[in-house]
Order: C-alpha cells, then structure tokens, then sequence
C-alpha cells in the first residue's frame, strides 16, 4: 500500500475538481514547486494511486435524465459471471457491484426515459436465466 502526505492529498485533490490543470497550476494552488508536483503526480500514477485521468460527462445534456438502481437476486447456484460480462457492456450500465444480503447485485441505470428503463428491466435483464428477482429504485433527484 501506498503512503500518502499532505502533499499527495492537496494533489489528488485538485486532480479530482480538474485532471485538465497544468502542473503549474496545481503548483500554484497546493503551494509546492512544480518539480515537486510533476514527481508526485508520476510517483501516484506509477503505483496505481492514479488510474487514469478522464473526463466527466453530463449525461443529462444528452438527454439522459432518468437514473435508477436495480437490485438483482440471482437463483441459487447459477454461475452469472458471462451473465453480468454482457450487461455490463450495455450503454444504460454506468455502475454496477456485488452486495451482501438480500439481494446479489446493483446496477446503476441512466437512461433517456422511463420507458427506456423498463424496456431494459423488463425485456433485456428479466430474460437472463440466472436471474430471480430484480427491484427498481427509481432516482427523483441526484447530488453530486
């Protein structure tokens, strides 16, 4: 594991509000030489602490204004690893993760309309095998 300062903190997160600031920049609002900066910022990319660097989109300005989590239950000894391989290639899927207790899965939703997230509930996640039950939690409003 990776130690992280005070330094690393300020770096990560300017990189978190905008990964598009030059090193001078974050130079600048950290209060450390640019040198230092540009070390730091190779020293957490090449122990993974950085991923990547990417842009954040808004997906309701391209009409995508409907968010909503999907619980999923899966039947008892079904192997839903191609399963979950397929949905999470799908464009609606923005997040998904394996939970503990009642139910095995969440899927973070954003779609166009309500009607847009049925059809994929009802006739694209429904019809998987290994699927038992689904519950939809529809999203009224979103804070970032």
């Amino acid at each position: 594991m990776y130690e992280i300062d005070k330094t690393d903190t300020a770096i990560i997160g300017i990189l978190k509000d905008n990964a598009r600031l030059s090193v001078r920049q974050i130079s600048k609002k950290c209060g450390v030489p640019s040198a230092t900066v540009h070390k730091r910022m190779l020293k957490l990319e090449n122990e993974g602490v950085i991923e990547r660097y990417s842009a954040v989109i808004n997906k309701a300005k391209l009409g995508k204004e409907t968010i909503a989590y999907v619980l999923v239950r899966i039947k008892p000894e079904a192997d839903y690893t191609s399963m979950m391989e397929q949905v999470e290639k799908r464009e609606e899927v923005e997040d998904m993760s394996a939970l503990a207790g009642q139910f095995d899965l969440i899927l973070k939703i954003r779609v166009r309309s309500i009607p847009e997230l049925d059809a994929f509930v009802m006739r694209y996640l429904r019809k998987f095998k290994e699927v038992a039950q689904t519950q939809t939690l529809v999203v009224f409003r979103h804070w970032h």
